[in-house]
């Protein structure tokens, strides 16, 4: 993909923070295709509406990425921010974990730190993906159109989900990102320049997967400097994110609440 890697994730996709009513139906569908019914992850009979929803919704950021000829959302990740609605907050990988890492960060109020967040629920629709590409003929002129193979198109929604992961980021201040991963995607991240580094002993969950943490702005240092291509495309979504993603002097909306529009890259 090289050095025109975001013109051709701009090409084929759209970059969307789910802020409307029909967005997050759609995150929470790709949800369910991906951890339900492609992985098995969770139980469809659990939801049979076919949108897979957890608890920490509620105060999480949800980013989709959208094919833009067919509109179908096949990529989706949710950013956890704390719950500051409760003083007995934690995030999923402490629960899965069995010990508390950020409870040490309280202040003398019994707050959490701002600027933390977990990573949560990235999913790539290998099947959804596969049915867009599936009608490669152009009708309207008997041509084959072009597209990217399936591994570079999974690696291209999956960059766009990380660009936004960044956007959102600085949008809301989190400079500390935290996840569950496999010892794979680990070192996979880690050739793209998203290092994260191991903070506890790796639990049964999915698969043996281990507790991971990062800095935000370290992480966006280290791609500048060993993937430049990936860096532009972090920061053509990550400006776009931060230009339309304020809603002018109004404090951004409480979690549960819509704010008036959709941002959309």
């Amino acid at each position: 993909m090289g050095y025109q890697l975001h013109h051709c994730f701009d090409e084929h996709f759209a970059a969307e923070v789910a802020l409307s009513p029909c967005q997050l139906e759609d995150v929470f569908r790709l949800r369910y295709q991906v951890y339900c019914l492609e992985k098995g992850f969770e139980d469809a009979a659990h939801f049979p509406d076919g949108c897979e929803r957890d608890r920490y919704d509620g105060h999480s950021v949800q980013m989709l990425v959208r094919h833009r000829s067919t509109g179908l959302a096949v990529g989706g990740v949710r950013l956890i921010l704390p719950d500051r609605s409760t003083h007995s907050w934690s995030f999923p990988f402490e629960d899965l974990c069995g010990y508390t890492v950020l409870g040490r960060r309280l202040d003398g109020a019994g707050n959490p730190p701002h600027d933390v967040a977990e990573v949560s629920r990235f999913a790539v629709s290998r099947n959804l993906l596969a049915s867009v590409w599936k009608p490669a003929m152009d009708h309207s002129n008997g041509a084959v159109r072009a597209k990217p193979d399936e591994r570079c198109s999974s690696q291209l929604v999956a960059l766009g989900l990380v660009a936004l992961l960044f956007g959102v980021s600085a949008e809301y201040r989190v400079n500390v990102w935290y996840a569950m991963m496999e010892a794979a995607l680990a070192r996979h991240l880690a050739r793209l320049g998203i290092d994260f580094r191991q903070i506890g002993p790796a639990v049964e969950h999915r698969g043996r997967r281990q507790p991971m943490m990062a800095r935000v702005d370290e992480l966006l240092a280290g791609v500048e400097k060993t993937n430049a291509p990936f860096h532009r495309l972090i920061v053509e979504v990550r400006n776009a994110t931060m230009v339309h993603g304020r809603w002018g002097d109004n404090p951004k909306p409480a979690f549960g609440a819509l704010p008036p529009k959709a941002l959309v890259v």
